[in-house]
C-alpha cells in the first residue's frame, strides 16, 4: 500500500498594499519602511493612495532654438500698477524681457542700440535689402541679398549722426543667413568713416559659425577686434559714423538678416552671484550684488543705471512698507550684515541718490542680532520680514518712526540657509534647505525640520563647493515644494527632491538647472484646442479636465540653464523639453518575517491596480542589487487590475515599475503579493 502523505494546511498567503503614496524614506532600512514607501525612486509623484510618473516640461520662447547668452539665473513678471506686464529674464551677463506677442525674448541689456534694423541700410553692387518681417526685437529686420558675384567687402551699411561707444564693453546683434557660414565668413563692423570705410579708426568684428537658416544672437568684446586701425578698443571708438555688414569670404549667394545691433555694458559675475528683484512705483529694481543697482521702466530700449554715480549693490531687495529695503549691502565696500531703506515712498519716479539719503532713509549694522553671521536673504511672512542668515533667524518689524522706523530681533539660533534662493515663501510659512535639514519656519523661536526622511541621502550627495548654489521653489497647483541641489562633481543643481505638503511625501528627479521664475500666461490650451497636438489622449490624461493648468491665467514655473534655455513646466507633458522621463518606482523589501528577522519564502505572484501607457515590471532578491528580467506590460487608460506570475525563492522581495519611454506615462496604486512559507511546500 502506497505511502499517505498528509499536505500542510496553510498553502498560498497574500501580502496586501493599500496605496503607494508615502514616497521616499532613507530613514531606516528598506525593510523596516512603510509599506507604501520607497527606498528608491526617480521621477515619480505620490499623491492620494497613487504613484505616477513625473509629468515635463516644454522649450519657452524658442531658447532651444536662439538660446539666451549665458546661464539663465533669475526670471520675474514684472506688473505695473495699471496692469501692464513684461517677463524678465537675467542672466549671467545680460538682461531680456519676454515679448508676448513675437514670444520670443528681446535683449536690454544696459546699452545703447547702435542700429534697430527697422528700415533699410544702404547697399553696395551685387547687393539688394528690404525689411522683413523675420525680426528678433521689433517689427522688422534688414535682409541683405548677396548676389553671387558679390565676392568680398562691405555688402551693406547704415550711416548715422556720430556715436560716442568708448564706455561699452560689448557689441551684440542678431543674425541669420540662408546658409552655412564659418567663422569670419561675415563681419560686422564699427567704423568712424561713413559706409563702413577703413580710412579711419574702425574695428571689424567676426561673426561666428551659422547654422543655415537660424538666428544667433552675438556678444564679442569690443576690446578684440578682429581686425582695426590699430588703435586701442574700446577707447578710440569715441566718434562712430556706421556701421556695416562685410563679406569676409566668398560663398556664393547668400540671405542675410540681422537686428538690434548694439554696444552694452553687460552684467559680471558668475553663477555664484544671484540676482535679486523688487517691484516699487512701478520701477523693476535689480541687483547681483555687484554695482551698480539697475532699473527697467517698461519702456526703455535697455535698463538704466539707478542714478549717475551709483556705487550701491546688494544681496536682496525687498518692499516693506513704503519703502524699498537692500539686505547685505555694498556700496564701495561690502557690509554684509547691513540693512539699508529708502525714503518713505521708495524710489523716485526718475531715481535719485538722495532716495537713499534724504529724511526717513537710514542703515543700519546687525551685529548685536546676527553676531559674526551674515545676511542671505529675506521674506515677508505676515507683518514682518523676516531676515536669513547662513546660521540665524532674525525679524524685522515697523515701529512707524520716521526717523527710525524698523526694530530687528533675533528669532532662531543655529538654523539658517545655505544659499540666498534656498528658501521659498507660501505666504503664512517658509521652507528653506538649511545646513542640517530641510525646515518648515511659520515665526517664533523654532524652525521645524521636515526632511527627516531625505536628509542624510541629500546631504551625502550634495556638492559642498558649490551649496550655496541650491535653490527652492514651490508649485501652488500641487501645493509641492522642490529643493534643487549640485551633487559632487557638479557646479550647478542637477537634482531635486519633491515634498508634497498635503501628503507629507518625498520624491526625487534628475534636472539640470541653473536659475528659475514664474509666470502667468495670459492664454492656455483647452481640451478642444490641444486635441491635435496634445501628446496624450483624452483617456491619458491625467490632469482634471476643469484644471487650473488649462486656463488663462494658470501660473506656470520657469526655469533656465547653463545654456541659456528657458523652460516651463506643463501638467499634460509627458517628456522633458523632449526628451523621456525615466520614471521608476521601487517598493521596500518585503518580508514574511518580523522586523529583521527573515523567513526563506516561495514569492509566486503580484496583483496590482495600474493605468497608462506601459509598465515595465521586474523583482530583486537582494535588496535591489540586481534584477531579474524585464515583464513589459501593456496599460490601458482605465484603471485595471493586473496580474504577474513567477517563483522565487528568498528572504526578501522587492519590485521596480518603470517607464523610461518618451510621450508615455504609467500610474499605480494597490498590490498584493502571493508567497508560501518555505515551511508550507510540503514534500
Amino acid at each position: 500500500m502506497a505511502k499517505t502523505v498528509k499536505l500542510p494546511k496553510q498553502r498560498r498567503q497574500y501580502y496586501q498594499i493599500y496605496g503607494m503614496d508615502k514616497g521616499l524614506d532613507y530613514s531606516k532600512g528598506s525593510t523596516l519602511i512603510d509599506d507604501a514607501a520607497t527606498p528608491a525612486c526617480h521621477e515619480m509623484d505620490f499623491v492620494n493612495k497613487t504613484m505616477s510618473k513625473s509629468t515635463g516640461t516644454k522649450h519657452f520662447a524658442g531658447t532651444n532654438t536662439v538660446p539666451l547668452l549665458g546661464s539663465v539665473m533669475h526670471m520675474y513678471h514684472f506688473y505695473k500698477m495699471n496692469g501692464t506686464e513684461k517677463l524678465v529674464a537675467h542672466t549671467v551677463t545680460d538682461v531680456y524681457t519676454y515679448n508676448s506677442t513675437s514670444s520670443i525674448f528681446e535683449n536690454i541689456t544696459r546699452g545703447v542700440v547702435v542700429e534697430d534694423c527697422e528700415d533699410v541700410w544702404q547697399v553696395n553692387a551685387s547687393v539688394t535689402i528690404a525689411v522683413d518681417t523675420d525680426a528678433r526685437k521689433g517689427t522688422n529686420s534688414i535682409k541683405n541679398t548677396i548676389a553671387a558675384g558679390f565676392t568680398t567687402g562691405v555688402a551693406s551699411y547704415e550711416n548715422f549722426s556720430s556715436v560716442d561707444l568708448s564706455s561699452y564693453t560689448y557689441l551684440r546683434y542678431y543674425i541669420k543667413s540662408d546658409v552655412a557660414t564659418t567663422a569670419g565668413g561675415l563681419v560686422i563692423r564699427l567704423s568712424e568713416q561713413n559706409a563702413g570705410g577703413t580710412g579711419a579708426t574702425y574695428a571689424s568684428y567676426n561673426v561666428p559659425a551659422l547654422v543655415a537658416g537660424v538666428w544667433k544672437e552675438v556678444s564679442v568684446a569690443l576690446a578684440s577686434p578682429d581686425a582695426d586701425d590699430g588703435g586701442t578698443y574700446p577707447d578710440d571708438l569715441n566718434a562712430v559714423l556706421s556701421v556695416s555688414l562685410v563679406v569676409g569670404t566668398d560663398i556664393g549667394a547668400q540671405v542675410v538678416n540681422i537686428d538690434d545691433v548694439m554696444c552694452n555694458i553687460i552684467t559680471t559675475g558668475d553663477e555664484d552671484d544671484s540676482f535679486t528683484s523688487e517691484v516699487i512705483n512701478d520701477l523693476y529694481v535689480y541687483s547681483n550684488n555687484i554695482a551698480p543697482l539697475m532699473y527697467w521702466n517698461q519702456s526703455t530700449a535697455t535698463t538704466t543705471i539707478l542714478y549717475a554715480g551709483c556705487t550701491l549693490a546688494t544681496k536682496c531687495l525687498r518692499r516693506f512698507g513704503e519703502r524699498l529695503c537692500m539686505y547685505n549691502v555694498t556700496d564701495t565696500n561690502a557690509t554684509p550684515q547691513r540693512v539699508q531703506w529708502t525714503i518713505v515712498g521708495g524710489i523716485s519716479t526718475t531715481p535719485l541718490a538722495s532716495d537713499w539719503t534724504g529724511t526717513g532713509s537710514g542703515n543700519t549694522d546687525l551685529e548685536g542680532v546676527m553676531g559674526t553671521d551674515h545676511i542671505m536673504t529675506a521674506k515677508k511672512l505676515g507683518n514682518y520680514m523676516i531676515i536669513y542668515g547662513e546660521r540665524t533667524i532674525a525679524s524685522q518689524e515697523y515701529v512707524g518712526v520716521v526717523s527710525d522706523p524698523f526694530a530687528f530681533y533675533i528669532r532662531v539660533t543655529n538654523r539658517g540657509v545655505v544659499a540666498p534662493n534656498a528658501v521659498v515663501n507660501l505666504g503664512n510659512e517658509h521652507i528653506f534647505l538649511g545646513w542640517e535639514d530641510v525646515y518648515s519656519y511659520k515665526g517664533g523661536r523654532e524652525a521645524t525640520p521636515i526632511g527627516d526622511n531625505i536628509r542624510d541621502e541629500l546631504f551625502a550627495i550634495v556638492d559642498p563647493q558649490y551649496i550655496n548654489r541650491s535653490f527652492v521653489v514651490y508649485d501652488a497647483v500641487k501645493d509641492e515644494v522642490r529643493v534643487y541641489i549640485p551633487t559632487s562633481g557638479n557646479e550647478v543643481p542637477n537634482v531635486y527632491f519633491s515634498y508634497n505638503r498635503r501628503w507629507k511625501s518625498w520624491s526625487r528627479g534628475t534636472r539640470s538647472y541653473t536659475g528659475f521664475g514664474g509666470y502667468t500666461f495670459s492664454t492656455a490650451d483647452t481640451w478642444a484646442s490641444a486635441g491635435a497636438s496634445a501628446t496624450a489622449t483624452w483617456n491619458e490624461q491625467d490632469v482634471r479636465w476643469d484644471s487650473i493648468v488649462l486656463q488663462s491665467l494658470a501660473p506656470a514655473r520657469l526655469f533656465g540653464d547653463s545654456s541659456g534655455v528657458v523652460t516651463y513646466e506643463d501638467a499634460t507633458e509627458l517628456d522633458l523639453a523632449g526628451t523621456a522621463i525615466d520614471g521608476w518606482f521601487e517598493t521596500k523589501d518585503y518580508v514574511t518575517g518580523e522586523g529583521y528577522r527573515r523567513t526563506m519564502t516561495n514569492w509566486m505572484e503580484l496583483t496590482y491596480e495600474a493605468k497608462g501607457d506601459e509598465v515595465r515590471l521586474q523583482y530583486s532578491l537582494d535588496l535591489g542589487l540586481s534584477w531579474s528580467e524585464a515583464k513589459v506590460v501593456t496599460l490601458t487608460s482605465d484603471w485595471t487590475k493586473y496580474y504577474y506570475d513567477f517563483e522565487a525563492n528568498s528572504p526578501q522581495i522587492r519590485f521596480r515599475y518603470r517607464n523610461g519611454n518618451a510621450d508615455e506615462t504609467f500610474a499605480a496604486r494597490e498590490m498584493e503579493i502571493g508567497f508560501i512559507l518555505a515551511s508550507d511546500r510540503g514534500v
